[in-house]
């Protein structure tokens, strides 16, 4: 398996949020959730090829990842995704991401 910079992991709130894309095994079918991704074809059912932002000191929102997930504005949007998913936001933008 070919691990690209799309295996990644970002650290808000002091620790107490973080968010993890995994990287993905070449051919394995559809994707689960919080699993890098391509496009919206590569992810399971109910899922979409979401890209994963974040803020910049600078106040920008950058990408980090594409992962299999949902768009999201409220952790709330994120229950049907999967347990201990939440919303991570970047500007209007959000995507539902694995926390722990």
């Amino acid at each position: 398996m070919l691990c690209t910079p799309r295996r990644a992991a970002i650290r808000l709130l002091g620790g107490y949020l973080t968010a993890a894309v995994a990287c993905s095994s070449v051919g394995g079918g559809l994707l689960p959730a919080g699993t890098s991704c391509s496009s919206d074809g590569d992810c399971g059912v109910g899922l979409s090829c979401v890209p994963i932002l974040t803020q910049s000191d600078a106040g920008a929102c950058t990408l980090l990842a594409r992962a299999c997930s949902r768009s999201c504005q409220t952790d709330n949007d994120c229950a049907v995704v999967a347990t201990g998913f939440r919303c991570l936001l970047c500007g209007s933008a959000g995507a539902c991401v694995q926390t722990r």
